[in-house]
C-alpha cells in the first residue's frame, strides 16, 4: 500500500522531552491545493461548462434542468456533445469506475483522476466548514499552523524523565490500566516502528475480559469490509489486502490486527477515497502502471499534502466519527487504532479523542512515541495529570533507541 497517501506524518521525541512533528509543516503545502476548472476538461476545452453539466446530471437526466441557463446554452452553441458525455461518464464510473478506468484511454484516464482529487478536496472542505468543532478559516490559515507548531514546542516542553517508567513486555496487563466506565481506547502509532505487534497484545489481552468489542482502525479502508467478512471465513490472509496484486507491509500489519480480533467487529476508518485519489468505489483497485504513476506524479504529491493537512486531518478525522456513530451506544469497549495525530488530545484538528470527550464519551488515550533515554528498549508511564493536556494523553508507550 502507498502509506504516502494514508498516513500523517511521523512524530520523533527528543531527549528526554515530547517533541511531535505531526503538525508541523502540515500546512506548507496547503496554499497550493486548489484545483482549478481545467484540470478536468474535456476533449472540446469546455472545462467549466463540462463540470456543471456532471454537477447538474440528475437534473439533466429528469428533464427538470432549465435549459435557458447560461452554462446550458454556453454548451448547446460550443458543443452539445458535452452535456452527453458527462451523462456517460458519470453514467460508467458510478457502476464501475475502476473498471471503467482501466478501459479509458490516458487523457480520459487523467482527467477523471484530476476531476475525483478535485472533488474530494471540495467534499473534504466542505465537511469541516459545517464541522461543530473546528474553525475552518483558522486550518486553512497561517494562523493555524502557528498555533498548531506552539502546541507542539509545548508539549516538547515537558520533561518526561520523571515519569515513572515500567519495562513494557509481553506480561503486561493492559486492562489493570484502563480506568472503570471508560467507552473508547484510542491507541496512536508512530508509522513504520511496529507499533501494531503492541495493538496485538492490547486487543488479545482486552478480550480476555470479554469488555473489547470492536476494533476500528485507520489502516484499513471502507472498501474492505467484504475482505474482512472472506477473512473470517476462510482464514486466508491474502483477502486482507489494499490493492487487487500483492500483499504489502501495510496488509500483513492489518492481517495481524485482523486475526487477533477475530470475533469482534472490525470496523475500517479510512475513506476510500483518501487512498484511491478521490475515487468512491467499494471495488479494489489494480495498482496497474498508471496508478504507480499517477501516485508518484504531481497529482499524487497533491493529494498526500492535502490528506496530511490541517484540513485533510479534520476532515479524515470527521469521517471517521461518522464510521464510529452507530457503535457510540453499545455495549462494551472500542479500541481505536490510528495515528497519534488522529488520537491525541493536543492537535488543533478535532482528534477522534478530542470529539468523543467534547460529547461525554469517557475515551482513554495511549500514545507510542521514540525518546532517547538512558535507559534502551521499550518503556511505558502514566502520564501525570497535570501534564496529560500538553502530551496529549493518559499513557506514554517510549522506545529508547
Amino acid at each position: 500500500m502507498n502509506k504516502k497517501i494514508i498516513v500523517p506524518l511521523l512524530i520523533i521525541l527528543s531527549l528526554g522531552s515530547f517533541a511531535s512533528a505531526h503538525e508541523k509543516s502540515a500546512g506548507k503545502k496547503a496554499a497550493a491545493l486548489s484545483v482549478s476548472a481545467d484540470s478536468i476538461a474535456t476533449d472540446e476545452g469546455l472545462s467549466d461548462i463540462y463540470d456543471k453539466a456532471r454537477k447538474a446530471i440528475p437534473q439533466v437526466k429528469s428533464g427538470t434542468y432549465s435549459v435557458g441557463s447560461d452554462w446550458f446554452e454556453q454548451a448547446q452553441r460550443n458543443n452539445n456533445k458535452v452535456i452527453e458525455q458527462a451523462i456517460n461518464l458519470d453514467e460508467a464510473f458510478a457502476k464501475a469506475p475502476l473498471r471503467a478506468l482501466e478501459m479509458s484511454g490516458d487523457d480520459r484516464f487523467e482527467k477523471y483522476i484530476r476531476s475525483s482529487i478535485n472533488r474530494y478536496q471540495e467534499d473534504s472542505r466542505q465537511a469541516v466548514k459545517n464541522d461543530w468543532l473546528v474553525n475552518y478559516d483558522v486550518l486553512n490559515s497561517e494562523k493555524g499552523q502557528e498555533l498548531a507548531d506552539r502546541r507542539e514546542d509545548k508539549r516538547a516542553s515537558v520533561d518526561a524523565g520523571g515519569f515513572k517508567w515500567q519495562k513494557l513486555d509481553s506480561s503486561f496487563d493492559w486492562a489493570s490500566i484502563i480506568p472503570p466506565g471508560t467507552k473508547v481506547v484510542l491507541v496512536g502509532e508512530l508509522h513504520d516502528e511496529g507499533v501494531e505487534d503492541i495493538v496485538v497484545q492490547i486487543i488479545k489481552n482486552l478480550k480476555k475480559g470479554g469488555k473489547l468489542k470492536r476494533v476500528a482502525t485507520e489502516f484499513m479502508i471502507t472498501n474492505q469490509e467484504a475482505d474482512i467478512k472472506r477473512f473470517y471465513q476462510t482464514k486466508n490472509p491474502k483477502e486482507i489486502t489494499i490493492f487487487q496484486q500483492g500483499i504489502s507491509n501495510l496488509d500483513e500489519q492489518n492481517q495481524k490486527i485482523a486475526a487477533a480480533g477475530e470475533g469482534l467487529t472490525l470496523i475500517p476508518l479510512e475513506n476510500v477515497r483518501a487512498q484511491y485519489l478521490g475515487i468512491d468505489t467499494n471495488e479494489k483497485l489494480k495498482l496497474d502502471d498508471r496508478f504507480k504513476k499517477t501516485y508518484k506524479s504531481s497529482d499524487g504529491d497533491e493529494m498526500y499534502a492535502f490528506v496530511n493537512s490541517l484540513l485533510g486531518r479534520a476532515s479524515r478525522n470527521i469521517f471517521w466519527m461518522s464510521r464510529l456513530e452507530p457503535y457510540l451506544g453499545q455495549e462494551g469497549l472500542t479500541l481505536v487504532y490510528a495515528g497519534e495525530g488522529h488520537t491525541d488530545y493536543t492537535s488543533i484538528s478535532g482528534t477522534v479523542s478530542q470529539r468523543l470527550k467534547a460529547r461525554h464519551i469517557n475515551t482513554f488515550v495511549i500514545s507510542y512515541f521514540v525518546m532517547n533515554m538512558k535507559k534502551k528498549g521499550l518503556f511505558i508511564a502514566k502520564v501525570p495529570e497535570e501534564y496529560v493536556e500538553d502530551v496529549g494523553a493518559d499513557y506514554a508507550i517510549v522506545l529508547s533507541k
